[in-house]
């Protein structure tokens, strides 16, 4: 939720931690743009919590070169000059997942920095260049969720999640703290592979799992 105001010649911005609801960002309050000033009353009603915003470093986007990792509490205040970057820097973290599907990439022309448009590619050497990281923490409705699908040993030590976006990309890339052999383990002896079974392929499962574990956390 943002709500904007006036001090002096600063403007502030004050911007409650965004939750990813039902699949939507959505916010409570005010928003930058006034039709998705709407959020799922349900939900509240309900007491259902969902994983919550808690930092994120916004870089290469319109006139934020880098904003610097920074934490986000439930009520974060920016401050600075009018046309200073604080809106900016919103839209950005909006088009995470945004609810305007026409909203949700990031568009190079438009949205790059115009003085570097011209050396994008050798500024990040042919690739996309990354303008959202944002780091999430799990609530207990997703871990309960995650080791009902995957197993109770499914999820590492950390309970948070790290989502970014890079320029004309459509979805998002996901790194999820799993421990994959057990997960792997716990799915075949639910598919009915028997222990025999399982000890022969447990050898090479260990050995082996540490390239899939780096595929499978990432998710796109």
């Amino acid at each position: 939720a943002t709500l904007a105001t006036c001090v002096g010649t600063a403007a502030v911005r004050l911007v409650a931690a965004p939750n990813f609801i039902s699949g939507d960002l959505r916010v409570k309050g005010e928003s930058v743009i006034p039709s998705k000033v709407d959020i799922d009353q349900r939900t509240i009603m309900e007491g259902r919590r969902v994983m919550k915003l808690i930092k994120t470093q916004i870089t290469n986007y319109r006139c934020i070169d880098d904003s610097q990792k920074f934490t986000l509490n439930q009520i974060t205040c920016l401050v600075g000059k009018n046309e200073s970057g604080k809106t900016v820097l919103l839209r950005a973290i909006e088009k995470l997942n945004a609810l305007n599907e026409s909203e949700t990439v990031y568009n190079k022309t438009q949205d790059y920095p115009r003085r570097f448009l011209t050396d994008y590619k050798e500024r990040h050497g042919g690739g996309e260049a990354r303008v959202a990281w944002t780091v999430w923490r799990l609530e207990q409705p997703e871990i309960a969720a995650l080791k009902a699908e995957f197993g109770p040993d499914c999820l590492g030590e950390e309970d948070e999640i790290t989502v970014t976006k890079s320029y004309e990309q459509i979805g998002t890339s996901w790194t999820v703290p799993t421990k994959t052999a057990q997960i792997v383990e716990y799915l075949a002896r639910k598919a009915g592979i028997v222990d025999d079974e399982l000890k022969e392929v447990k050898p090479h499962l260990h050995s082996e799992v540490g390239q899939l574990s780096r595929l499978s956390r990432r998710v796109h």
